[in-house]
């Protein structure tokens, strides 16, 4: 007995430890995000041969959507020919696998969410400093983080930020919580601004305003709404980088929607008005593949092939994705693989939504909330291993520590 409780709690430290040193090291050095990301999974692998907490029905779903998902990428690859692409593609689709021994492990230790959480300040925290390093030190046009992503330096950020919310009821000093706060808050503004990732800026807007929302109550919404939009303005107004990204995707935006034929290979769009293009090749992929899409990994492909037949403009085939994660999933995938992703998204906002958990479900509410509307212009969460990684981090987090306090966990407890 004394063996097995000693591999409990040797168990436990390793998973604490890993889970701590996933936003700090994964912001420090590049990789690191994918290398701790399979140490975790690694040690929710050992953990499957060891008693299970009994889960809630409600996750039990979470999971078998997430299998669904999976399965969906799979039937979809094999029907349109698994090639070398699809090998590769595979690394990546596994991690949803693997997010179920993963929230197995968490469910199992709730204590050590806490410290993913205060990896998460840090994390955040980083990532600010990187954003100054790369502008002020390198004198980069703009922040692009150690992964040379400045949307996965920015959405990333956003996201790690949502693991921070939770753990604030714990900190019963007001004057630190609040300085964690401001810590929190101005990190997140400073890094997004420095990105210049203009589906960032949209993305801060709407997370200011869940995070006035849940400090002051719902009822101070439109409030907080009036007052972000305020902050919005002035940081337009006075922030070059804002102004002048800003302001190129309109004059981008209205010349496209100005030229009369936009398949023209002669007319070359700028930067913004690319996703036209590229969205207009995930809808004619749809068109002509309807069921199960053209397979993971053949979006840049099957582009190609109809710039080459005059049906899209060429700007349309230099991305190996639409920058839509829902039209990624819907040019890959198809009908069949975009209604289990809709699904899956919206079962985890209901998931949270409905929580009785306090501010942990209003954290995951305010998660989910952030992601749905990020999909519509980055596909990146679910295309790229790290972003993946971390996504799958953080939904694992919060719904474990959810789940955890409903069913009777105390965060001051000292049992296993």
């Amino acid at each position: 007995m004394t063996n097995g409780m000693g591999t409990y709690s040797h168990l436990r430290v390793a998973t604490a430890i890993t889970l701590f040193l996933f936003p700090l090291a994964g912001n420090s050095v590049t990789g690191w995000s994918s290398y701790l990301f399979t140490l975790i999974c690694l040690l929710s692998l050992f953990n499957l041969s060891h008693p299970k907490p009994k889960l809630d029905h409600r996750e039990r779903k979470l999971l078998a959507l997430v299998v669904l998902l999976f399965t969906c990428f799979m039937i979809s690859n094999l029907v349109n020919g698994w090639g070398p692409k699809q090998t590769s593609e595979l690394g990546v689709e596994v991690r949803y696998i693997l997010f179920i021994p993963l929230y197995l492990l968490l469910r199992s230790y709730p204590q050590t969410i806490i410290w993913l959480m205060l990896g998460a300040i840090g994390g955040v925290f980083i990532a600010a400093g990187q954003s100054l390093y790369d502008i002020y030190t390198l004198g980069l046009d703009r922040a692009y983080g150690i992964y040379k992503s400045p949307g996965f330096l920015a959405m990333g950020t956003l996201m790690l930020s949502t693991l921070t919310i939770p753990i604030l009821p714990l900190i019963k000093k007001p004057l630190a919580r609040n300085s964690i706060i401001v810590i929190i808050v101005i990190s997140c503004i400073i890094t997004v601004i420095l990105s210049g990732s203009r589906s960032a800026y949209l993305a801060l807007i709407g997370w200011l305003i869940i995070l006035l929302a849940l400090h002051f109550g719902w009822r101070g919404f439109v409030s907080a709404t009036l007052g972000t939009v305020i902050l919005g303005w002035i940081l337009f107004t006075n922030v070059d980088i804002i102004h002048e990204r800003s302001e190129t995707a309109v004059n981008e935006i209205a010349e496209y929607l100005a030229t009369e034929d936009k398949s023209d290979a002669e007319h070359y769009f700028g930067s913004t008005a690319q996703r036209f293009p590229l969205w207009h090749a995930a809808i004619l992929m749809y068109r002509d593949n309807p069921v199960w899409g053209v397979g993971r990994g053949n979006y840049n492909r099957n582009a190609k092939l109809y710039a080459q037949r005059g049906e899209l403009h060429p700007l349309g085939a230099i991305h190996p994705h639409p920058h839509s994660g829902y039209l990624e999933i819907m040019a890959s995938n198809g009908t069949v693989g975009l209604t289990v992703f809709l699904t899956l998204l919206g079962y985890i906002a209901w998931m949270f939504r409905t929580g009785t958990q306090g501010v942990a479900s209003l954290a995951g509410w305010a998660f989910s909330l952030l992601v749905i509307f990020t999909a519509l212009f980055e596909p990146c969460t679910f295309i790229y291993g790290n972003f993946l990684a971390l996504y799958l981090i953080v939904l694992a987090g919060l719904s474990a520590w959810q789940f955890s306090l409903s069913s009777g966990y105390s965060p001051t407890s000292t049992d296993r």
